[in-house]
């Protein structure tokens, strides 16, 4: 990589920033085409602030939660096939609600549906942290992926429309980067909150509380006063919404089910069936509503199709990485919260460094080669944890591979939302960012049920080895139940209480040692889905901003 190349376009994309919040260009009362005035205008400087700020608070809320599933299932005594419900619950309902929200964003006003959409976040955010039990949390993480879902399309919209087109390149690029670097430095965020004495995972939605309020009164205080956008007064399609939030929560479910109760079963096999027959009834129930949730002269913009999978298809080894090394560090290398977040140093590192010029670079050399670029650097991280082996540690194995799968996420993350919101009109931004950022956390959401499954099928097959080694039988549920026992489950410790004690010692020793294989073979997983992405890119022509 020529760094001296990409210094120069580092400071280029400085002075964009600085040129936004340092004002310069016209925001209230907008028209329906934007326009340019000079003079400093503090509203828009207030409003990229609470913009960018909305960026970073839904990037590390996606996975900011990833770090405290240990602690979490040690204080409600579970198992992680159900904390990580915590994670799943979010993505699920933010990527159920997305396209809704982006849609009422431009049929009802996107300032008004996100500051609407930062009240529930906060508010679900309070519950979070005072959730009596797993239950209450996960309920309250549902609520917070519809407030994010309705908050995230309406600010992408929000600033697409306030920044001439000049600016909408790296403007964009700047919030996607946001958003990524989010996800980056979450789970050190939840990290570092989890292992304070007061509160410990629990501070961690007392700081979503402080960014989601901090991003309303920003919003509220720049778009006062006779704000005005342009509107779709349009009806809702109910049946689209419902259609198609079934679609995904079935197909999400079905992942997650798959786990405890393996493929073959039937809530698993009826979970597929309803997701499938909801994807293939949706374009049909397109064609009989007269103002259909997604329009389908969209899914004929080549460009924009392209750009919404290619959104997504890279996130899964990210994620797989972001939310499970820590919980490696933490259950195999016994390291505190906050030390276990730092084994994700290089790539936050990697991709924090990155992804502010990616959008500079954009709107320079194009979209396909940008995301082709990243998506080869994504494929090579991934598959050096696969390969390499594990015994090398932290320096040898995880090292090289997060630092190659964050600088590949930088150069695709970003340009791939930017493809797909510049290649529509202005009147479908909010819209085009929803469906993107519906499979980009779809995709997540998949690799991390994916990776759950991997897993725990590691796992079990380390506990069955000793236990059969023993002559000891157990059935499939005691098998489950015993997964706990690394944290002196109770549920699990009874499950096992009829083994030899050598034999009880050894099962938390293969509790760790499954975990630590499971994640190597998750990232096989993670590779073939980064693959597809690749196979996609030919597909990103020139879209109806920018260059391809």
């Amino acid at each position: 990589m020529n760094f001296g190349v990409l210094a120069p376009k580092a400071r280029e994309s400085l002075a964009i920033l600085g040129e936004l919040l340092g004002g310069g260009l016209r925001f209230a009362r907008l028209p329906p085409q934007r326009g340019v005035a000079t003079g400093v205008n503090p509203r828009l400087r207030l409003l990229l602030a609470g913009l960018f700020s909305i960026g970073f608070t839904v990037g590390t809320d996606v996975v900011g939660a990833g770090v405290l599933l240990d602690p979490i299932e040690q204080e409600f005594d579970t198992t992680i096939s159900t904390t990580q419900w915590v994670i799943n619950a979010y993505a699920l309902t933010f990527a159920m609600s997305m396209v809704t929200g982006g849609r009422l964003g431009d049929m009802y006003g996107r300032r008004k549906l996100l500051l609407i959409g930062l009240g529930v976040f906060a508010i679900a955010s309070v519950a979070c942290a005072l959730s009596p039990d797993i239950w209450f949390l996960i309920g309250a993480r549902m609520i917070q992926g519809v407030g994010a879902a309705i908050v995230w399309p309406c600010a992408l919209g929000l600033l697409f429309l306030s920044v001439p087109d000049d600016k909408a390149g790296g403007a964009i690029g700047i919030l996607l980067g946001l958003v990524g670097i989010g996800n980056a430095v979450g789970p050190l965020v939840g990290g570092a909150l989890s292992d304070l004495a007061v509160w410990g995972w629990r501070l961690f939605f007392v700081f979503n509380v402080v960014t989601a309020s901090l991003s309303l009164f920003l919003v509220w205080v720049a778009t006062r006063g006779g704000h005005h956008e342009p509107l779709k007064p349009e009806r809702i399609d109910y049946a689209g919404i419902t259609v198609l939030a079934t679609a995904f929560f079935a197909l999400l479910l079905a992942f997650d089910l798959s786990t405890a109760h393996g493929w073959g079963s039937y809530w698993v096999l009826g979970s597929l069936v309803l997701a499938a027959v909801c994807f293939l009834a949706f374009p049909l129930v397109e064609k009989r509503v007269p103002d259909p949730l997604i329009p389908p002269r969209l899914w004929r913009n080549r460009p924009f199709v392209a750009g919404v999978f290619l959104n997504g298809q890279q996130i899964a080894p990210a994620f797989i990485l972001i939310v499970f090394v820590p919980q490696l560090g933490q259950r195999v290398w016994g390291y505190s919260d906050f030390q276990a977040a730092l084994l994700l140093l290089p790539f936050v590192v990697f991709f924090t460094g990155l992804a502010p010029i990616s959008g500079r670079i954009y709107d320079r050399i194009g979209g396909r080669r940008l995301i082709g670029a990243g998506y080869l650097i994504v494929v090579a991280g991934t598959l050096w944890i696969a390969l390499v082996p594990d015994t090398l540690g932290f320096w040898g194995w995880l090292l090289p591979g997060e630092a190659l799968i964050g600088a590949g996420g930088a150069f695709s993350i970003g340009p791939s939302g930017t493809l797909a919101v510049a290649s529509v009109q202005e009147d479908e931004v909010s819209l085009a960012g929803g469906i993107s950022f519906q499979w980009h956390l779809t995709a997540a959401a998949i690799g991390i049920a994916a990776a759950t499954l991997i897993i725990t099928s590691s796992v079990q097959s380390e506990l069955r080895s000793t236990i059969e080694a023993s002559r000891h039988e157990v059935s499939q549920q005691e098998l489950r139940t015993i997964q706990g026992i690394e944290h002196g489950n109770p549920d699990a410790v009874i499950a096992s209480s009829h083994l030899p004690t050598k034999v009880q010692s050894q099962l938390r020793a293969d509790v760790s040692s499954g975990f630590e294989i499971g994640v190597r073979r998750a990232f096989w997983f993670g590779t073939a889905f980064a693959g597809v992405g690749l196979l996609l890119v030919p597909l990103g022509t020139r879209s109806r901003r920018q260059g391809a």
